[in-house]
């Protein structure tokens, strides 16, 4: 959805405008990407053994590993990359670099830490890829001080993410020995309530949000008492 927006807007040379659509996207993609990434990262072992058995728990640190790829995933800048046509030439030279240095980390990394290197590896040279580009096109589309105030929400949805997951931890470390389905239940039930009540009072939900999820639970409520 965003592509065709961009490209848009880009023909308008409308900048401004396209790093405050980003910024909005940026904010929806936080409200899903962060607190799963937080609850994830804090049940990855009852996650891996309810899905896969306890004969794939070993590979829990892989799985954590990758997890990283969610959050510096909220900044959606691909559609940007495809907007800026100009500047092709400029992401191919750093996507061969990149490939080089990948290359390069897998070999190295492969033959001293087995699985978990080669993952880290990968992962450290994706996320710094996204960060030169995030910074890149920052500059092409002249981010400034002006736009940090967009991120605010942003912000507010990643500390409500982490006391969430303090909470999802806590239950976690209580009911340890209950089995997977049970940890991962109670501690979703603890994040879920510790996240919806900090966002609520952080004050990130707009009122069409707020008037567009309580039409939802109505719709819902007359649907059911229907039936």
């Amino acid at each position: 959805m965003l592509i065709p927006r961009i490209a848009e807007l880009q023909k308008r040379n409308e900048t401004q405008e396209i790093i405050a659509l980003t910024l909005r996207a940026t904010r929806k993609l936080s409200a899903v990407l962060l607190p799963a990434y937080a609850y994830l990262l804090v049940t990855a072992r009852e996650f891996i053994s309810f899905l896969f058995t306890a004969q794939y728990l070993a590979s829990w640190p892989v799985f954590v590993v990758n997890l990283t790829l969610m959050p510096v995933s909220v900044l959606p800048i691909d559609p940007i990359m495809r907007a800026c046509a100009q500047y092709r030439y400029r992401l191919l030279q750093l996507r061969v670099a990149t490939f080089v240095i990948l290359a390069l980390g897998l070999w190295w990394a492969t033959g001293r830490w087995g699985p978990i290197g080669a993952i880290s590896a990968a992962v450290a040279v994706i996320v710094g890829e996204r960060l030169a580009l995030i910074l890149a096109f920052g500059r092409v589309l002249g981010f400034g001080r002006a736009h940090l105030g967009l991120f605010r929400d942003t912000v507010m949805l990643a500390l409500a993410s982490g006391l969430a997951a303090v909470a999802a931890a806590v239950v976690r470390l209580l009911v340890v020995d209950s089995g997977p389905f049970f940890v991962l239940l109670a501690s979703g039930l603890a994040f879920l309530a510790v996240y919806a009540g900090m966002v609520l009072l952080f004050g990130v939900p707009t009122r069409e949000e707020m008037a567009l999820g309580r039409g939802f639970v109505l719709s819902r409520l007359t649907s059911r008492s229907r039936c």
